[in-house]
């Protein structure tokens, strides 16, 4: 009979252990924890107009060979996102994690014209070695910018209509980094 017992109190607590766990935080900062580098930019485009696509896809190209996104990341289990944008440019901010996405914090004694004063929010998924960033938002240039930079043996008139008539359906952009290695 005390096994009976015994039984019935161990029920609730095989319960609460075999829980779903719908908050992936607690999972992914592990994984996280590490110097990344930067290795390489994958992009999907997709809009009404194969052109348009390829100028998409040339802006991008050029964005990631130039400018670029941040060249190194570190993140530690202490929440600080160290990004270093060239050999002279390293930033220190706060991250947050909630499920697959980070969200960075720019202090507000640093607030300026150049960084917005909201935070960023990149969704991330980690895979063997190497961490891919999604890009949330298209920052880089407006399609009509994009456009002009491109058919430049376009009358303004053709311009005009192909920024009217272009309808962007998808643009995926993800950054990808390797592990370099672990922190402490």
């Amino acid at each position: 009979m005390k096994k009976i017992h015994y039984l019935f109190a161990l029920i609730p607590l095989l319960l609460l252990a075999c829980s779903n766990d719908d908050n992936k935080a607690t999972t992914y900062p592990i994984a996280l924890w590490d110097i990344w580098n930067f290795n390489s930019v994958e992009y999907k485009i997709q809009t009404n107009n194969p052109t348009v696509d390829s100028y998409l896809a040339d802006e991008i190209q050029t964005y990631f060979s130039k400018e670029g996104f941040f060249k190194r990341l570190e993140l530690t289990n202490r929440y600080q996102f160290i990004a270093q944008i060239d050999d002279t440019q390293t930033y220190n901010r706060k991250y947050k994690l909630l499920g697959d996405e980070i969200t960075v914090y720019l202090p507000e004694e640093e607030e300026s014209e150049i960084w917005s004063k909201e935070p960023w929010t990149f969704t991330f998924f980690t895979q063997s070695s190497q961490l891919f960033m999604k890009l949330n938002q298209w920052e880089l240039s407006s399609l009509e910018t994009c456009i002009r930079n491109h058919a430049v043996d376009l009358s303004e008139e053709e311009i005009l209509k192909l920024i009217e008539t272009t309808r962007i359906e998808d643009i995926q952009v993800n950054v990808v980094y390797n592990r370099i290695e672990k922190t402490k």
